[in-house]
């Protein structure tokens, strides 16, 4: 592995400022290791200390968040044990520890340019940087044409405020034409933001995670709408699925194979529930009506069929940490995100979220992403996209998902195949400690085409522990 000269220590509530400066400090030479870095079937703790060993400096973000992490604190203390440069760079303003406070710290919280010149002076680096803030350029972004063109297509009522409906799209398509001309990475930044950003309270989320005391409740049903339950499709079969996992031996409620089902269990699962009633209101999208079909190879959920619609199922247990969740599951037709697995607490305050958008045409919405408490404010909001090729991504292939928390409400996402080829995964993703129900569903906010989407559950297991 390359070795590292920064190493960023930071509370993923503080993700974006991270991002941010990161990204400024690589675009002026800087080797920066921050713990997105950690490659698939990797292990993150093992990474972590490895970085950590490897570092000639510590970048330390300091906030409220950061003060209050355990992780940060342990990677401090061991940085300085072994006498490595500690920069603490501080985004909010709180009262720190008291070995911190020997440090000489750099400010940010009013200032970040001048904060981020100070600091590439501090490590000798170049200060014609690429500055990301108000009316600057931004490091170039990658946006998938197609996406960008959709768009358009869908901004009628914008182009008639201009010039009318024909002589504003023509204006809007040259001026795009211009901007790929002369490559700038700035106006097709805001144009993406304009065009689809402008929507990003009604888009497809990404989500999810749990802890030890299982609590069942009696959850309160809405109406069930017309069509709720419906059986559909009941012989679509989909690929041959992985087996049931025989380890652990003991699992908990709400651990399912539904292959073996033939209906839902209402002892496990409910449907039409306030929960996610809102998770839907929180996405800015509609609640539909779930249809279910069952076959040996498991439950088919759908239902989702136009734009900023969600539906699923939920279970009458909340577990809380540490525990473990598996998943096996597959999307046999995808428009936006026939798959999705949520840890939600009853409150919808605290969650891990998987989502699976399995349609390539949907640009840079295609991918498995993942939101959780200390990323997002709301489901939908700033989840982000694991590292997996586009290749491995499609209908037709079963995904085994792996939720862990620990009694602290840290979380981890681990995805792999049906060989047990591990895609992708992600720690130190802080949940919290719930209870957390677990939510089967699925998703469509703003898709390149508007569909049918249907996902196929296989099993579902859920343990204690950690």
């Amino acid at each position: 592995m390359d070795t590292p000269s920064l190493f960023f220590s930071y509370s993923h509530n503080d993700s974006a400022f991270a991002s941010r400066l990161a990204r400024d400090l690589k675009a002026n030479g800087a080797n920066v290791w921050i713990d997105r870095k950690i490659a698939p079937g990797e292990r993150w703790d093992r990474a972590i200390e490895d970085a950590l060993e490897n570092c000639q400096h510590m970048v330390l973000i300091v906030s409220p968040s950061s003060v209050n992490s355990n992780h940060v604190r342990d990677e401090v203390s061991y940085a300085l044990d072994e006498h490595k440069p500690v920069i603490p760079v501080i985004c909010q303003h709180c009262s720190v520890p008291l070995s911190w406070r020997r440090l000489q710290h750099l400010d940010f919280s009013t200032d970040y340019e001048r904060g981020l010149d100070e600091l590439l002076q501090a490590l000798k680096l170049g200060t014609n940087h690429l500055k990301t803030g108000g009316g600057t350029t931004p490091t170039p972004i990658q946006i998938d044409l197609q996406v960008v063109l959709h768009a358009l297509k869908n901004t009628r009522t914008r182009c008639v405020s201009f010039f009318g409906s024909k002589i504003g799209r023509w204006a809007i398509a040259g001026t795009v034409a211009l901007a790929i001309t002369v490559s700038s990475g700035n106006f097709l930044y805001h144009l993406y933001n304009v065009f689809l950003e402008g929507n990003a309270s009604k888009r497809p989320a990404q989500h999810l995670s749990s802890r030890t005391h299982v609590t069942q409740t009696t959850v309160e049903q809405i109406p069930v709408a017309a069509g709720e339950g419906k059986l559909i499709d009941n012989n679509v079969q989909g690929p041959i699925s992985p087996g049931y996992p025989s380890d652990p031996p003991t699992s908990i409620a709400p651990s399912d194979e539904f292959g073996k089902d033939g209906a839902l269990k209402t002892d496990l699962w409910a449907t039409a529930t306030p929960l996610l009633a809102s998770i839907a209101k929180a996405r800015g999208f509609n609640l539909t009506p779930v249809q279910l079909g069952f076959n040996q190879n498991g439950m088919i959920i759908a239902g989702v069929t136009g734009k900023y619609q969600f539906t699923g199922i939920q279970s009458k247990s909340a577990v809380s940490p540490p525990l473990s969740v598996r998943a096996c599951a597959s999307g046999s037709v995808a428009n936006g995100i026939p798959i999705e697995l949520f840890l939600v607490s009853g409150s919808a305050s605290e969650y891990l979220v998987v989502s699976a958008n399995l349609n390539p045409r949907n640009g840079n919405y295609h991918g498995v992403s993942i939101a959780s408490t200390s990323n997002t404010s709301s489901f939908g909001k700033n989840g982000h996209n694991l590292n997996i090729s586009r290749s491995d991504i499609d209908v037709g292939r079963w995904y085994n998902i792996a939720l862990d928390v620990d009694a602290d409400g840290i979380g981890s996402v681990t995805i792999s195949d049906a060989s047990g080829r591990v895609l992708a995964t992600e720690g130190r993703l802080q949940v919290g400690r719930g209870p957390f129900y677990v939510v089967l569903g699925q998703g469509e906010g703003w898709p390149y085409t508007v569909g049918v989407n249907k996902g196929l559950w296989s099993w579902l297991k859920v343990w204690r522990g950690h």
